[in-house]
């Protein structure tokens, strides 16, 4: 029986709301860890390493060499901005 209520509590996350969520988690300058991204985002390590790999690719996201924390650039802004008001559009 608790592990009915598991499955019911997951539900589906499109590529496009997890995108968010990473932009959402990484946010501004200086940024998140890799790694509580991750937790936050109940992913596991193959997924987020595709999902960096490709939102670094596209410059929407960008890790600081330094303190080893990604960040979301102009351009992960713009698209969480885009996305939050189409969801709000979408109430």
């Amino acid at each position: 029986m608790n592990s009915q209520l598991l499955v019911l509590k997951k539900k589906y996350r499109d590529r496009t709301f997890l995108i968010a969520q990473i932009l959402e988690y990484a946010g501004p300058f200086p940024g998140e860890y890799k790694t509580k991204i991750l937790m936050k985002t109940e992913m596991n390590h193959t997924q987020i390493q595709r999902f960096f790999k490709y939102l670094e690719d596209n410059g929407m996201l960008r890790q600081d060499h330094d303190s080893k924390r990604w960040f979301r650039t102009t351009k992960g802004e713009s698209f969480l901005d885009v996305y939050n008001k189409m969801k709000e559009d979408l109430k």
